[in-house]
């Protein structure tokens, strides 16, 4: 590759834009300084200007939006995930994952959308940024929400293929116990003398 890198600039930008998840670019402000092809796809953000804009402007975060003072003004804010992974990889750690849900404006109103956020921090020209990457794992989320159940039975299937009550599922998962007891339409149904 001796000679592939002798347009740095050009070389690093094509591999930025390659990167099929949404990447940004953003100093400790959370102001996004530049994004790749993917994030102006999601984000619908102008690839004209290089404006610089703040997180839940360009991802058109409900919280952002809803608020006079904009990004970073709500109570929300404090638990913003990127906010805190921006601030998280600022002091010292190198990379930093973690699942999180956010409310976006979309064209026909509000969507739910299930990200895995990674940080990671550098030094450039005596600024201190981080690199942002967003994979949208909305699919994947929804799809671990549904639970295979018997239709008969009622037995749950779980991750490894094994069949369990619906008690020992929940119970397994949460701190939840059950008791029983016969609901009234049962108690009609299978004890009538006693209804």
């Amino acid at each position: 590759m001796d000679g592939g890198l002798s347009h740095k600039g050009e070389y690093l930008r094509k591999v930025f834009d390659a990167i099929p998840s949404m990447v940004f670019l953003m100093d400790r402000y959370l102001n996004i300084l530049d994004l790749n092809q993917a994030a102006l796809g999601f984000t619908g953000a102008d690839s004209t200007g290089k404006s610089i804009k703040l997180c839940g402007e360009i991802m058109r975060c409900t919280n952002a939006i809803e608020s006079k003072e904009g990004c970073g003004t709500t109570r929300f804010c404090k638990e913003c995930v990127v906010r805190n992974a921006v601030g998280s990889a600022l002091q010292g750690d190198t990379v930093w994952r973690k699942e999180f849900k956010m409310i976006l404006q979309r064209d026909n109103g509000t969507q739910e959308v299930f990200f895995l956020v990674t940080a990671s921090p550098f030094e450039w020209e005596e600024s201190s940024l981080v690199l942002i990457v967003l994979e949208d794992v909305t699919e994947l989320t929804k799809l671990r929400g549904i639970v295979p159940i018997c239709s008969i039975c009622k037995k749950i299937r779980d991750d490894h293929l094994y069949w369990e009550s619906v008690e020992e599922y929940i119970a397994k998962r949460t701190n939840l116990e059950f008791s029983h007891g016969i609901c009234p339409e049962c108690m009609k149904r299978y004890y009538p003398e006693y209804s």
